[in-house]
């Protein structure tokens, strides 16, 4: 079933052109790495998908609706993480959850048990009851996602959600997102500059060149071509 569609979508600031005539589609049940060089969309595309922005043209369809018109029903199935951590510092990792878990309409039992699962999934262990701005930044990073994953959602997308982290801190995060599609189901829309952990969690690759979708391949495909991800993001963006 296509959870998600593009048809057709544009956006500029200005004079210049981010997003141009961007179409794709994601099936339930996917993870998609979303690549491309700065500046070739790739946020632009996700803020849109968020309804954080709007497309100048174009439709963009959740479960076949546009969620220009209805945005409450993508939201409430979505989770969302930015580049930015979206933390309270000076509350701790448990109280940014409930916090984040009470946005997204949880409370009582359902909210303690949403925690819980949270807390085991992101394997956060003692240090939740410290306020965040003491947590490391791979430990701020995992509960980045934390928040966005309460409520369990049918579609997450991330953007860049391990910039700036170790190997074995930023190797968590991708193992709980391979979890959780595994476990739920959940819909993956990863944006990444990191050719190593998104060719190890997708199965399918889009590259974005000056907001144009360039290629898409599976990740069966390429290994059927005997071709790196890395191989493949260099020739596309070189052509």
């Amino acid at each position: 079933m296509k959870l998600l569609e593009l048809q057709n979508v544009k956006k500029s600031y200005k004079k210049v052109t981010a997003v141009n005539d961007l179409s794709f589609a994601a099936e339930s049940g996917e993870i998609i790495g979303l690549l491309g060089a700065n500046g070739a969309g790739k946020s632009t595309t996700i803020e849109m998908i968020a309804t954080l922005l709007k497309p100048d043209s174009g439709f963009i369809y959740y479960k076949g609706k546009d969620i220009q018109k209805e945005p409450q029903v993508i939201r409430r199935e979505m989770g969302y993480v930015p580049q930015e951590i979206m933390l309270f510092s000076e509350l701790t990792g448990r109280q940014n959850l409930d916090f984040w878990g009470r946005a997204y309409g949880l409370g009582g039992r359902a909210l303690v048990e949403a925690i819980a699962w949270v807390l085991e999934l992101c394997e956060l262990g003692t240090q939740i009851d410290r306020p965040v701005r003491e947590y490391s930044g791979g430990m701020q990073r995992r509960i980045n996602v934390g928040t966005a994953i309460l409520h369990r959602p049918q579609l997450l997308i991330l953007d860049e959600a391990t910039v700036g982290m170790d190997i074995l801190a930023a190797a968590k995060i991708m193992q709980m997102l391979q979890n959780l599609n595994q476990s739920l189901g959940t819909t993956i829309l990863l944006a990444s500059h990191n050719m190593a952990e998104t060719e190890n969690l997708c199965r399918r690759f889009l590259l974005l060149k000056q907001g144009r979708l360039m290629a898409d391949k599976t990740k069966i495909e390429l290994q059927q071509n005997n071709i790196s991800l890395r191989e493949w993001f260099i020739q596309g963006v070189a052509e």
